[in-house]
């Protein structure tokens, strides 16, 4: 389907197209204004003649409500008035006396007679308004008894104020409807103007042209434009309308009357119950919506009119001028580039003409240019041929490289010119493949001969551009000259043979020295091996001489409690002799018991640092792993440090929980710090005549920390920088070996996993601070080297 509404559309001309556009746009225009007018307008103006006739009859009715309320008012007035009047045992007043206490009705309004009764219902008082003729013969009149009429019927029994339906006024002979108000001396009565009171109604300024109806609760008529309609007192309303009058207060709908159809709108006066209708034509509702339309299509018709003639028109401009540009595009396309000058007063057509004229100017000088490229480059000849493998064009390039100018080479086949037998086949075959299958071919290397008879390389690349037909296709052939890079090349091969073999006689010796190297390093990591194991046996050894010392002391005195005790034996044993006194086995006792202590407890002290000599000495010449708390092995190490310690001026701190247990080395671990104490005492410390040194520990979920500190004279940036260096000291010459923090840096990386962060300034003190999980890596064990 899309496919033949492109055929239809391409049949179209500029003219159609344009006409097509605009009867389209009409018809959604027209379309749209129906849509509206009659979901909008209609709807609109309908609600407005339904709220504009609630008003009229909502008016209506406040007129005769208003008239009603006034009566009612003169009511109550003269009922106060009269109930206050003081009784009296003089005879009964006259008619005339009667009479002044009431007033005498408004010429201007709808209250026709005021009459008052005694409590028998006889007439005492009346007055009639200005507008009542004197009837013929009036069926009551003063002294009569009037408890017959509807009013006093109405209001016998009540207390308040009853109004009556529509009755014949047996005073003025006319329809009226009356009101009672009991009092305490009889009744007061009022009778309004059924006539005058439905004038007042009608005449209303907002009336126009409805047609007001005026019913009582009965549906018949008070008040119509039909005098026949109240004479027979007809029913003008029908039963639904009073049913649903007298449940929600209001109707709306359609009434027939008198061959027309009256649009009506009804409500309820609440003290007399009549019926306000007020009624609209449907022709008076819908001439304005016929008008509404009537307009909308006129308009469309003459909008519609004046936009096909301009349409026409400037399609035919239009039209004129792209026939002008289509023969201008038309001859660019066949080579020719003919000047274009704007004559269209429209500006985007102008801008076309103009935008048309700068595209030919600008493919004419690019097609020059390419022309310019094409013929004066100079490092690339460029050939285009036919299909049947004719030169086309040859540019300067070619002549340079090949020999032959563009007069000689034009229209010749390349076997005429450069190639032989055998590459014209091949070259043929490579043409018929490229116009077969599309793409390129290239790049390939290949030798030519030139005019001269020389023999040169030429790099080449062989595609496909479309004729200027469009028809057939045209093959350029771009060669490189690469003769030189040729030559080059061979040069080069030569060259690297013998930079091969003198590769390999340089290989040969380089194999000879990196042996050599290779067991100079086997050396020397032999000796920085026993240089470490000698430092650890040189710290073992000072750890034993101050482990011996400090034993000597507690064994001594053992020794000299032993001795003493031995000599109170003997003194005993003579006494024995001679004749025991109870003193004397007390005495003994005494010493005994002393002795003893003083012997136990020294051997004690004795036997816990061998103890704790034994465990070091053991961790520290083994690697065994192990599961051990840290706080344990800290105060083992502070303990075998005790001899060292007790000597200087300086104090050693532990601050470690009891809770960090590990599964590690401990000995690598002891030794890490008693390197790092060792190193505080010797080089940060030393020459201090007081100083400190604080162990600290702390631990997370996988991961503990100790951090070892003193407050001694620190590192400048540059020690700082090789103080893990292996066989870096500050004291060479005074003792000092430098691989006391190789090791530990090697040992906290490397066996137990960690890491190590230093912290120093010069005066400011030193921390060596290690973090290192709590189940060290099961692959950096490494055996200790075998004690020499």
């Amino acid at each position: 389907m899309t496919r033949g509404w492109a055929t239809v559309m391409r049949r179209w001309t500029l003219r159609h197209l344009l006409l097509g556009i605009f009867a389209v746009t009409l018809l959604v225009a027209l379309v749209v204004a129906s849509t509206l007018v009659v979901g909008w307008r209609f709807p609109e103006l309908l609600a407005r003649q339904e709220q504009q006739q609630a008003r009229l009859a909502a008016s209506l009715a406040y007129v005769v409500e208003s008239e009603l309320r006034s009566t009612e008012r003169i009511l109550t007035t003269l009922a106060a008035t009269l109930d206050h009047t003081p009784s009296s045992s003089s005879p009964p007043l006259t008619s005339h006396d009667d009479a002044s206490l009431l007033p005498a009705p408004p010429a201007d309004g709808a209250l026709a007679v005021l009459l008052r009764l005694d409590t028998r219902g006889t007439i005492v008082a009346l007055q009639q308004a200005p507008f009542i003729l004197p009837a013929a013969q009036p069926i009551l009149s003063l002294g009569d008894d009037a408890r017959g009429l509807p009013p006093v019927g109405a209001a016998r029994n009540r207390t308040a104020l009853e109004w009556s339906g529509v009755y014949l006024s047996p005073f003025s002979l006319q329809p009226v409807v009356g009101a009672a108000m009991p009092l305490r001396g009889g009744w007061l009565v009022a009778e309004m103007d059924v006539q005058r009171l439905t004038a007042l109604a009608s005449s209303s300024p907002w009336r126009g042209q409805a047609h007001v109806l005026i019913s009582d609760a009965t549906g018949t008529a008070i008040l119509t434009d039909d005098p026949q309609e109240r004479l027979q007192r007809r029913r003008i309303l029908p039963l639904d309308a009073l049913q649903a009058v007298r449940q929600s207060g209001h109707w709306i709908g359609r009434l027939d009357r008198q061959a027309q159809r009256l649009w009506v709108h009804t409500v309820q006066l609440q003290r007399v119950n009549w019926l306000v209708s007020v009624g609209v034509t449907q022709r008076d509702i819908y001439e304005p919506l016929w008008v509404t339309a009537l307009t909308v299509l006129l308009t469309a018709a003459a909008a519609a009119l004046v936009g096909a003639l301009l349409t026409s028109r400037a399609a035919t401009m239009l039209q004129r001028r792209m026939g002008n540009l289509i023969e201008f595009a038309r001859g660019v396309a066949q080579g020719a580039y003919p000047t274009l000058r704007s004559h269209s007063h429209l500006r985007d057509v102008a801008d076309l003409e103009q935008a048309m004229s700068d595209m030919a100017d600008r493919v004419r000088r690019r097609e020059h240019q390419l022309h310019a490229i094409i013929d004066s480059t100079p490092g690339v000849a460029v050939q285009i041929y036919s299909r049947s493998g004719h030169v086309v064009e040859w540019n300067r390039a070619s002549h340079s490289i090949l020999g032959w100018s563009r007069e000689q080479a034009l229209g010749k086949r390349p076997v005429e010119l450069f190639y032989d037998e055998q590459q014209q086949a091949a070259f043929e075959a490579l043409l018929a493949s490229i116009d077969r299958d599309g793409g390129a071919a290239g790049p390939f290397e290949g030798t030519v001969r030139t005019m001269d008879g020389q023999t040169r390389w030429l790099l080449s690349t062989l595609f496909a551009i479309p004729a200027v037909d469009g028809a057939t296709r045209l093959f350029v052939c771009m060669d490189v000259d690469i003769t030189a890079q040729k030559s080059l090349q061979t040069a080069l091969r030569q060259l690297n043979s013998e930079l091969e073999q003198r590769v390999l006689e340089r290989t040969q010796h380089l194999q000879h020295a990196n042996a050599e190297l290779a067991q100079a390093l086997q050396h020397l990591q032999q000796a920085q091996d026993q240089l470490v194991q000698t430092e650890k046996l040189a710290a073992l050894g000072s750890l034993v001489a101050g482990v011996a010392h400090e034993i000597n002391t507690p064994v001594g005195n053992a020794r000299m409690a032993i001795s003493t005790l031995q000599e109170h034996l003997r003194a005993f044993e003579s006494r024995w002799r001679e004749g025991l006194r109870r003193s004397d086995l007390q005495t003994l006792l005494q010493h005994v018991e002393r002795g003893t202590d003083i012997a136990l407890r020294n051997l004690g002290r004795a036997a816990e640092l061998v103890s704790s000599f034994k465990q070091v000495a053991v961790d520290q010449t083994s690697s065994q792993r192990r599961q051990f708390h840290l706080h344990e092995v800290v105060q083992e190490i502070l303990l075998t440090l005790t001899p060292q310690l007790k000597h200087t001026p300086y104090t050693v701190s532990a601050a470690v929980p009891s809770d960090i247990a590990l599964d590690s080395y401990p000995g690598p671990l002891g030794q890490v710090l008693t390197n790092l104490v060792q190193n505080a005492l010797i080089h940060g410390l030393a020459g201090r005549d007081h100083g400190s040194i604080r162990i600290e520990a702390s631990q997370d979920a996988t991961h503990w920390r100790l951090r070892v500190s003193d407050d001694g004279a620190g590192m400048t940036e540059e020690v700082r920088r090789r103080a893990f260096d292996p066989f870096f000291t500050t004291r060479l010459g005074q003792g000092g070996s430098g691989l006391g923090l190789h090791i530990v840096h090697n040992v906290v990386t490397g066996m137990l996993g960690g890491r190590i962060e230093l912290d120093t300034a010069p005066g400011r003190g030193t921390a060596f601070t290690i973090v290192c999980p709590k189940v060290a890596p099961r692959n950096s064990a490494t055996p200790a080297p075998p004690a020499p």
